[in-house]
This record gives C-alpha cells, sequence and structure tokens, in this order.
C-alpha cells in the first residue's frame, strides 16, 4: 500500500508540474526605476526596490520581495552590495547631472542557475545544460518591453509613471528559430499583465504604470539549501552604482555579501564598452548555431551560450549606451567575444528576456528538487 502510494503521489506531482510549467508563481522580475509601486515614484511613491527580485507570491499590490541588493532574504542570503540606495522621488527630473546614476542601482537583467561552473564553448549534451538550469535556444521565450524613453531620470524626469507607452502587459511570448536568423520583424504575444504579477492594478492612465525591468524563471525551491546557488545580473546605466552596465556579475546565494566580474562586455559579450546591457539569459546551442558564431560542434553536441538585448541610446550621456545594435533586437553571444544576430526587431526595446523549460524537463526538476517534498508529505499520510 505505502508502494502505491508513492507511485500515485509521483504521477499526480508530475502531472502537476507538467500542467502547471508556466506557473505565474515561478516568475521572478524586478521592476524599473519611477514604477507605479517603486520607491522612486515621484507621484505616489511605494515600497518596492528596482534594485531587488520580486516574485507574484505576496499579495496584489505587494508581491514577494525574493532576493534583495543590499540584504539578505530568507529565500537568498546572498547579495551583491553593502548599500544601494536609489533615487529618492524628489531628485526625479530635477535637471541633475548624469554623474548622478553612479550612486544608485537598478537592476536591469538576471538569470539563476545552479552553480557558476558555465562553460561557454565547451561540448556538452542538451540534458546536462538544462540541469544547470540552461535551456535551449528553441524553447519558448519570454519578454518585456521597456516602459518608459530613452532618456534618463535625472535630467528629463522619464520614468514609467511619466512616459509613454502605458501598456499594462508586461511578459510577452516568442521564439527563436533555427539560423539563419529571420530578416523580417520579430513578433510575439501579450501573456501575463501588471495585475497578475501583483504589481496591479492595470494601469488606468501613465502616473499608474509599472515596468518590469529584469525577469527569470524556474521551479522556485522553498529549501534554502535546495535551490539554484548562482545569480547573474547587469546593472541599468541609469543606476549603475559605479558597475560596467554592459558586463555580467556574480553573486553567490549562501556568501553573504559577495559579488564578482563575470562577464565582461567587450572581452565575452563582444560588444561595444559603452553598450549598455538590457536584458540576459542563459540559453543551450546546438551546431548550428554555434556556427554562426563560427564555432564547432559536431550534429548532437550542444554548449552555453547567452541571448541579450542592449538598451537605447541616452540622449543625455556623451556616449551611445546601444552600443550600436538595435535596441529591439534578441542578439546571441558565444561569451567568447563573438554575438550574431539572433532575431528580426520587435515593436519595442527589449527589456528582459527568460527561456522557459519543457514540461518534461520541468517534471524532473519537480521530482528530484523540491517536489520531493509533496511526495514524502503524501507518502506518510
Amino acid at each position: 500500500m505505502r508502494k502505491v502510494r508513492l507511485y500515485i503521489a509521483g504521477a499526480i506531482m508530475v502531472a502537476a508540474v507538467a500542467q502547471g510549467q508556466e506557473a505565474i508563481t515561478n516568475y521572478l522580475y524586478s521592476t524599473d526605476i519611477g514604477s507605479d509601486l517603486d520607491i522612486s515614484d515621484p507621484n505616489t511613491p511605494g515600497s518596492m526596490d528596482a534594485g531587488a527580485i520580486y516574485t507574484p507570491r505576496g499579495n496584489p499590490g505587494s508581491p514577494l520581495q525574493w532576493k534583495d541588493d543590499d540584504s539578505p532574504t530568507p529565500q537568498w542570503p546572498g547579495y551583491p552590495f553593502a548599500n544601494a540606495p536609489q533615487p529618492t522621488p524628489s531628485e526625479i527630473g530635477q535637471q541633475q547631472g548624469t554623474d548622478k546614476y553612479g550612486d544608485y542601482f537598478d537592476l536591469d537583467a538576471e538569470d539563476q542557475l545552479l552553480d557558476e561552473n558555465v562553460s561557454p564553448g565547451q561540448s556538452t549534451t542538451k540534458e546536462a545544460l538544462e540541469h544547470a538550469g540552461i535551456y535551449s535556444i528553441y524553447n519558448p521565450v519570454r519578454l518585456s518591453y521597456d516602459d518608459d524613453g530613452a532618456p534618463g531620470w535625472a535630467k528629463s524626469g522619464d520614468v514609467p509613471v511619466t512616459a509613454p507607452p502605458d501598456d499594462a502587459n508586461e511578459i510577452h511570448g516568442t521564439q527563436i528559430s533555427s539560423p539563419p536568423p529571420p530578416l523580417g520583424p520579430g513578433t510575439s504575444t501579450p501573456l501575463f499583465d501588471e495585475d497578475t504579477l501583483q504589481l496591479g492594478p492595470n494601469p488606468g492612465g501613465v502616473g499608474d504604470d509599472d515596468d518590469v525591468d529584469a525577469l527569470d524563471w524556474h521551479p522556485l525551491v522553498e529549501d534554502p539549501q535546495g535551490g539554484f546557488q548562482a545569480r547573474y545580473f547587469s546593472p541599468d546605466h541609469e543606476a549603475n552604482l559605479g558597475q560596467d552596465p554592459g558586463s555580467i556579475y556574480l553573486t553567490l546565494r549562501n556568501s553573504g555579501q559577495n559579488v564578482t566580474l563575470a562577464f565582461d562586455d567587450v572581452n565575452n559579450l563582444g560588444i561595444p564598452e559603452d553598450a549598455d546591457v538590457d536584458a540576459f539569459e542563459f540559453v543551450a546551442i546546438d551546431d548550428q548555431w554555434n556556427e554562426e558564431l563560427n564555432g564547432s560542434l559536431q550534429p548532437g553536441e550542444w554548449t552555453a551560450a547567452a541571448i541579450f538585448s542592449v538598451d537605447e541610446d541616452d540622449p543625455d550621456t556623451p556616449i551611445d549606451e546601444s552600443g550600436g545594435l538595435d535596441p529591439k533586437v534578441i542578439y546571441l553571444t558565444d561569451l567568447a567575444g563573438h554575438y550574431t544576430v539572433a532575431t528580426g526587431p520587435y515593436s519595442n526595446d527589449i527589456d528582459a528576456l527568460t527561456v522557459i523549460p519543457e514540461p518534461g524537463v520541468l517534471a524532473l526538476i519537480g521530482l528530484f528538487g523540491g517536489g520531493m517534498l509533496f511526495v514524502r508529505r503524501f507518502f506518510l499520510m
């Protein structure tokens, strides 16, 4: 009887996890400076921190803070900075110099992996990469568009609650095809709005607008010792705390305050020094996409790479934050100094990217990861 219960529990859990492969409660996101619920909102300041990561496991208008930028949380004891302030509401649009950008921190992109052992260019299997949290480039891609314009907050006051577009849809679905990349425009389908993400209510006007600024998705394991351990991120050029907005940094989960440079914009991504990476996500690529990057894999071999987007050029600064790239395009880098176009241009500046695992992979993660907790509870009934 006990064995039967175990089989039934496992079957129920696998089916449930596979059916809920895109559970909204497994999304992780940040918001932009000057979003409606952000503490920097110049209209009605909220309590959210643009440098922190949230998930829709709280209450409407108050999602659960999962990770912080300058203090531990129950889920993530590790954090990158000893102090990471944001501009105050009274500083937004006060014609200040853009040198203020270095005084504050805004999270621009993030991806979370099992550990820090990423080996770009090394031949491996798709399954090995998936188990590390790096999913196939052919899997469903989720993206978010920028809700404000190219100028920064300091001089113009251009933030989500002061600038169009005012769109409630924050997460869109798209797909990256086999190479060569299409020349035509990229298309996406709206999937989740602000209300669904607990940012709501959906904006009734520009002053109510929240903007998803970084995006990730994976099964969130409640056991603090059982989840992915490596947090990769990139800062926004508008609030970079002295970090390089074009580079990718690493913070480990259980190491207190820690941050190291993981991938340099020029040497690893292959983009100009002035560029600001706006979105970033590790992906597993096959021999076809690897050939687009002048690499060589045999059919059936896979390796780690990353997709990314860049920010629009901020007219308030003397440099070009786009690096001469198109902010509406998804690019692919081998993390060894080369990049290529992966899609045609979308309708707007791409602000965030993540990739969803296949149902079968997710079921295995649930079965052999945190999902075993459910099995044990069922078994003891």
